[in-house]
């Protein structure tokens, strides 16, 4: 039946993720869980971690919106500590199955049955910092942060190939580039590859191709740290080399997505800080894209045979 995924803003150790039938509005709660993971025991960690406790809230709190979703207690956690989630977690569906399910935490989860069940196929995939990984234990001055938004080291993108399950690419918040050719057995992080940007920038987009399996698309947000430069990148050998395709892209406009057409493979979109640019020459050049739309940023953008529907703000 029609289905949507819908994740929810999120703490540190609890992706909230839910799935609702669109035609009769029946939810059901599939947040990964220490009893719908298959092969969680083979890479919880607890040495070394701190583990997060909740100040306010009881502990019904992580099932006021999924009322269905089971009790994430793991001796004492909700999921073991190694297992962290940005705030907003990145869920796509493959390309070539929609039953198929891709979550993204610290390590990459997959579900093959709409998330009814699911199997970590990735080890920590980020830098594992403890100074940026354990940051929500100091921050936010007098007062710690307990919301779970202070939360680094973790997957903010992810790419499933349109041409083989095998190949899946991966994107953190702490500037890794991961990609695996075998459905998750063995991952590289080809992150050091990319040239002329500092490491540990922000990964906003990973977009495999959908014409060459070893294509992909790269973007790259460094405000953070006080680069509003443009940073838009391609590979043709999985992340062996990298071209940079930011070309005449104005400073100042941070890319936070690329899309790749459907037909044409010279055709590509991007989403800035500031509004949209498409290139018809593979991005060798840019233009603005859509006149009429306002100075607002485009954090995603979806390509939906015939039209492409922007969406300019995601929180």
């Amino acid at each position: 039946s029609p289905w949507m995924a819908n994740p929810s803003r999120v703490d540190r150790l609890r992706g909230v993720l839910g799935r609702s039938n669109v035609e009769t509005r029946q939810h059901k709660g599939i947040t990964p869980t220490s009893q719908t993971t298959v092969n969680i025991k083979e890479f919880a960690k607890f040495e070394g971690y701190t583990p997060f406790t909740f100040i306010t809230g009881s502990p019904s709190t992580d099932r006021t919106l999924w009322p269905d979703v089971p009790t994430r207690l793991v001796d004492k956690f909700y999921l073991p500590p190694n297992f962290r989630f940005n705030w907003d977690v990145p869920v796509v569906l493959s390309p070539l199955n929609p039953r198929t399910v891709y979550y993204g935490s610290s390590h990459l989860f997959k579900s093959v049955d709409r998330g009814d069940t699911w199997t970590v196929i990735s080890p920590d995939l980020t830098t594992d910092d403890p100074v940026k990984r354990d940051g929500w234990v100091t921050n936010g001055g007098l007062t710690r942060d307990i919301s779970g938004a202070e939360c680094y080291c973790t997957i903010v993108s992810i790419g499933p190939s349109p041409i083989s399950e095998l190949v899946v690419w991966v994107g953190t918040d702490d500037g890794n580039v991961q990609v695996t050719r075998n459905g998750g057995a063995t991952w590289t992080n080809v992150r050091q590859n990319i040239p002329g940007v500092p490491a540990g920038e922000w990964i906003s987009c990973v977009e495999a191709s959908r014409f060459a399996q070893g294509r992909a698309y790269v973007t790259i947000d460094g405000h953070r740290s006080g680069d509003f430069r443009p940073h838009v990148f391609r590979t043709e050998d999985f992340g062996k080399t990298w071209k940079n395709i930011t070309s005449n892209l104005p400073d100042g406009q941070v890319v936070y997505v690329l899309r790749e057409d459907f037909k044409n493979p010279e055709l590509l979109f991007i989403g800035t800080e500031f509004g949209a640019f498409a290139s018809l020459d593979g991005g060798a050049s840019w233009d603005r894209f859509m006149g009429g739309l306002p100075t607002i940023p485009v954090y995603d953008l979806v390509i939906h045979r015939p039209l492409l529907w922007v969406s300019e703000n995601v929180f």
